[in-house]
């Protein structure tokens, strides 16, 4: 082909796909926003619940938000394929933002783990995509869909990032099931949507420690564990004398140690503390509020460590994930056995306050 030809050629397809053709593919593609997933009587389900395509198109596209899909099968590809054979539109993953696991699905270990592995040999979600589980079947959450200010996906997403008291770190996306597949090391704390007279919220996370499922946790417990963690953007809790405080600025440092009984892990949180209802005056009040501060959660959180460990088999610190890189004698003694090692496992949790007086 001469060098004139090649040219034209090169100008036409660069003509081609800046004109409206791509507007004309989005109208023949369904933009599922927001995935449900659960386990019913041992089958697979997948519910998809789509875009409304002006949004991710133009205001001359089909505004009307297309109905839920849903399938249920022997397996993860089955019931995916389903969903795509049986929808006249191509189904475009690109814009998933949540997807909800049911107890049912997160309580079975080799179904979770043959979905992630599904979706990464697919490529099928982003690793960015948000997880929630949900109270019940995952069936309850999408009904709210079509039901809201928002798309669904827009409201769950709204809904994490309007949670400003734990970092980003502590956000768990497809991203973070897919590590722990692998990895299975960490404690994942997973939001469970609460469905209540046509509103979401979170009260409760469901967690996953090394892989395992270990049932239900409160919200105090969840912002407990980011605290001691070190996940925390701010801490909010009462005094037993109703005094309300905000901690901010927390650094937490670690040490890990053998004793004779098993092993010790020691957590020492640094914060500012500012009272909610009231001004710190002096410093014989700001002396007096570090003290009540400090006893408080020094009894509430290591009271609450030692009742997760024993009740749950749950460690609020997550210091096994850690233990590599603060003592490598214990590392070796638990590698790989991540049971015994939470047996023998004791805290020290202590906390040094610094009240702010403004």
């Amino acid at each position: 082909m001469h060098r004139k030809s090649k040219i034209a050629m090169a100008v036409l397809m660069m003509t081609l796909l800046l004109s409206g053709c791509s507007s004309v593919e989005l109208e023949h593609r369904n933009f599922p926003l927001i995935i449900t997933l659960d386990k019913i009587n041992g089958e697979y389900q997948v519910e998809l619940g789509f875009e409304n395509l002006a949004e991710v198109a133009d205001q001359n596209a089909e505004s009307k938000e297309a109905v839920p899909t849903k399938n249920t099968s022997g397996s993860w590809f089955t019931a995916f394929a389903q969903n795509n054979a049986e929808n006249p539109k191509t189904m475009d993953y690109n814009h998933v933002k949540v997807i909800v696991l049911s107890k049912s699905v997160l309580d079975d270990k080799e179904m979770l783990k043959e979905f992630l592995e599904y979706i990464e040999k697919q490529n099928i979600l982003a690793r960015n995509t948000l997880v929630f589980s949900c109270e019940n079947d995952s069936a309850e959450v999408m009904e709210l869909n079509g039901k809201l200010e928002m798309p669904l996906g827009t409201y769950l997403e709204e809904l994490i990032a309007g949670q400003r008291a734990v970092k980003e770190k502590a956000v768990v996306t497809v991203g973070t099931l897919l590590n722990e597949l692998y990895n299975q090391q960490e404690n994942i704390y997973i939001p469970i949507v609460k469905v209540e007279e046509e509103q979401a919220s979170i009260e409760q996370y469901y967690v996953l420690a090394n892989f395992l499922s270990v049932g239900v946790v409160s919200q105090e417990l969840y912002q407990e564990a980011m605290l001691v963690e070190g996940k925390s953007a701010e801490y909010q809790f009462e005094l037993d004398s109703g005094e309300g405080i905000v901690l901010s600025n927390v650094h937490v440092s670690y040490q890990s140690s053998e004793t004779q009984d098993g092993c010790l892990e020691q957590a020492e949180i640094k914060a500012d503390a500012m009272m909610q209802n009231k001004s710190i005056l002096g410093v014989s009040q700001q002396q007096e509020l570090k003290k009540q501060i400090e006893e408080y959660l020094n009894a509430t959180v290591t009271a609450h460590a030692t009742e997760l460990q024993q009740e749950k088999n749950l460690d609020i610190s997550n210091s096994y994930y850690r233990l590599g890189g603060y003592n490598r004698k214990l590392y070796k003694k638990y590698l790989d056995n991540p049971s015994l090692y939470l047996k023998d496992l004791s805290y020290e949790i202590s906390f040094d306050i610094t009240p702010v007086i403004e």
